[in-house]
């Protein structure tokens, strides 16, 4: 998959001979470089004995494996592969694999049917309905989860579901605190407004921003207006905004005609009015009155 990792993905390994009297032989070397690189199988079934596999490279087999189940062909012996109706290879296999087919290896049958794809070349079909798999991927700097109605998508920790076809699937973004920000979607181009329709596989992205939060105060006898680029604080009534992380905030501050814009003071990056919001910052700025000199 890269040249630095391999990843198997619902393969139905069974009645092999590799080496040794193993079922699988495992030696990747992908960047041609002939040092082995890191196998990571997911959602296959082989022989997970010491003598069922031979590896020559660091292998993660997680528990989504099944370990040498009797796949129930229709009939092996006949060249039969499909799966009979309570084969363990169904709705086994690994429901976020990536770039995963439409349909199975017949081309005609939907790849997904069940809550999840099979293992092996074929897909049972038990005449229900087909699934679409949507899948939520999260970006940007900031924090934030994705929810679905119908259920199924809570991302955080589940971001993949199969819904039936045509379903319509809302997807709300929330950020879990105000350092955080809802961006929009990306992906598919019916992901835009977070209503997808599921007529097939589709992949939508929630970008997450962190922010900072500008506070600006006045001080003194005088007064007078703050105003920030990009706008936000209008200070007057608007006297805190909200802006990207590390985002460069230039503030204006403008006397009224009776007085004159002393200083900048609060924390040390307000010194010279311009900012970056590397942290939430608290500014003052500081207004004197102007005094005209009576003679008597």
């Amino acid at each position: 998959e890269t040249t630095d990792s391999a990843r198997l993905y619902n393969n139905l390994f069974w009645d092999n001979f590799a080496w040794d009297s193993a079922d699988l032989q495992i030696s990747n070397d992908t960047d041609g470089d002939y040092l082995p690189t890191p196998v990571t199988l997911l959602a296959n079934n082989f022989d997970q004995s010491a003598a069922g596999f031979k590896s020559t490279l660091p292998i993660t087999i997680p528990p989504s494996n099944l370990n040498a189940e009797a796949p129930l062909f229709v009939d092996q012996a006949g060249g039969d592969l499909h799966l009979t109706p309570n084969s363990p290879m169904i709705d086994a296999g690994y429901l976020a694999t990536p770039d995963l087919p439409d349909f199975d290896i017949e081309g005609t049958t939907p790849r997904v049917l069940g809550a999840s794809v099979d293992i092996g070349a074929y897909e049972y079909d038990d005449g229900s309905e087909p699934k679409a798999i949507l899948t939520i991927a999260r970006a940007g700097n900031g924090s934030g989860q994705v929810t679905s109605n119908p259920a199924g998508i809570s991302c955080g920790s589940d971001c993949v579901q199969a819904y039936d076809i045509n379903t319509l699937v809302t997807l709300t973004a929330t950020s879990p605190n105000t350092n955080s920000v809802f961006d929009g979607w990306s992906g598919h181009a019916d992901c835009a407004d977070g209503q997808v329709t599921m007529d097939t596989h589709k992949g939508c992205t929630a970008t997450f921003s962190a922010v900072r939060q500008l506070t600006v105060t006045k001080a003194g006898l005088g007064g007078g207006t703050v105003t920030s680029s990009p706008t936000g604080i209008d200070c007057g009534s608007a006297c805190s905004a909200w802006y990207y992380l590390n985002q460069a905030v230039q503030m204006t501050a403008t006397p009224n005609a009776t007085s004159l814009f002393a200083n900048w003071s609060g924390d040390a990056d307000c010194a010279d009015g311009q900012l970056t919001l590397s942290s939430h910052l608290a500014c003052t700025a500081t207004f004197d009155p102007i005094y005209y000199p009576l003679l008597v």
